[in-house]
């Protein structure tokens, strides 16, 4: 029987402090709840949430669990933050299935209540988790009305290529016995149309690629559709087509096949694969710190000095404002202009980086061609 895996993809996002005043959502697929996860009979609330980007309490008990961009968020950076279930009447807990979005809680407890204020601890975590996806079983069934996931301490350092002191969860699960096994959950529902790729998903192995490759091995199944999901897609895209980073970068992903008729998928064994960079060393001026922290840095020799005749070039509408700000602040009789539409240069000195060729994919999926800003 084949070994279903769960989709991990990494992404990024704008992290968000805990308030005191929580909103509240109700669940969308409480009808659908998955059978034992009493998640999804709850009503969900939160210290904060991303409301505006669709990351509100509801994504908690969704059932939704393989997609990053479906997720609840804090609304800012902070030091600490929490989520709550709520039943009409007691519910039995005894095991429960947190899934990260990025491993950032540095220290986080789960507590029960009856009435929702007085708050009895029934499981402490003082370490920040290994994987995204963290298992709690107790050693008793403990009863209760209110359940709260709080993380008393967030980390700040750069954790899986980012720094971000926030918290974001695709699903927090909740079972009244011992978690069910998510491989046999899946291999239940395995369809017909499918299992004669047993075998094709047992020969892949990891892609392996040498530096100049511009694609990794996609398989060809007839009747089914290939994708490679990644953590970083914006390295590794889902048809397979690589975007060399500056250094050499680990990218952790697997293969995900899809009946073109039954729409049933099933996934490969999730692979690590270094993809080589375009330099061999960080370059001699180091990475500075700023925030949100850089992913990728390469740094040139000597030092960058403004001059009476610095200018400031653009090629978006968009970055008006901050070119503006940046002539204030240098106190230059900087000349903001914008880059000529459909032309790669602006007048004088030829500057090839004002139009950027290379498209990646940002943090949620989407393709999109960066802005640029150069002071000169």
């Amino acid at each position: 029987m084949m070994l279903w895996k769960r989709m991990k993809k990494a992404g990024a996002c704008l992290l968000s402090a805990a308030v005191l005043i929580g909103t509240i959502q109700y669940p969308s697929l409480q009808a659908a709840a998955k059978e034992g996860n009493a998640a999804q009979s709850a009503v969900a609330t939160a210290s904060s949430s991303e409301e505006s980007y669709g990351r509100g309490p509801d994504k908690l008990n969704d059932g939704i669990a393989d997609d990053s961009s479906n997720r609840w968020a804090m609304e800012n950076t902070g030091s600490s933050a929490w989520v709550q279930y709520a039943w009409s009447t007691p519910q039995k807990m005894k095991s429960f299935r947190i899934i990260w979005e990025r491993r950032t809680a540095k220290s986080y407890q789960l507590e029960i209540s009856d009435d929702g204020s007085s708050w009895r601890r029934i499981s402490s975590v003082l370490e920040t988790p290994e994987k995204t996806t963290v298992e709690i079983t107790l050693d008793e069934i403990r009863t209760a009305k209110y359940l709260r996931l709080h993380v008393t301490s967030i980390d700040d350092r750069e954790i899986d290529g980012m720094a971000y002191q926030s918290i974001s969860i695709l699903e927090f699960e909740v079972y009244g016995a011992d978690l069910p096994d998510p491989d046999a959950e899946h291999a239940q529902q395995i369809d017909a149309s499918l299992t004669g790729i047993d075998k094709i998903l047992a020969d892949l192995d990891a892609p392996v690629i040498a530096k100049g490759d511009q694609k990794i091995y996609m398989p060809e199944i007839d009747g089914a559709a290939v994708r490679f999901c990644a953590d970083y897609e914006q390295v590794i895209g889902e048809d397979g087509t690589i975007y060399p980073p500056l250094e050499d970068k680990t990218v952790r992903g697997f293969y995900e096949i899809t009946s073109k008729e039954s729409k049933e998928s099933v996934k490969s064994d999730e692979y690590t694969i270094v993809v080589p960079g375009e330099y061999d060393s960080p370059g001699e001026n180091k990475k500075p710190d700023v925030i949100p922290a850089l992913q990728e840095w390469h740094g040139g020799t000597g030092n960058f000095i403004l001059s009476r005749k610095g200018r400031i070039l653009f090629d978006t509408p968009e970055l008006l404002k901050t070119a503006e700000e940046f002539s204030r602040d240098y106190k230059l009789p900087a000349w903001i202009l914008p880059c000529p539409a459909g032309k790669n240069q602006m007048p004088g000195p030829e500057i090839s980086a004002c139009s950027l060729q290379k498209k990646r994919a940002d943090l949620d999926g989407k393709v999109t061609e960066p802005a640029c800003l150069l002071l000169l």
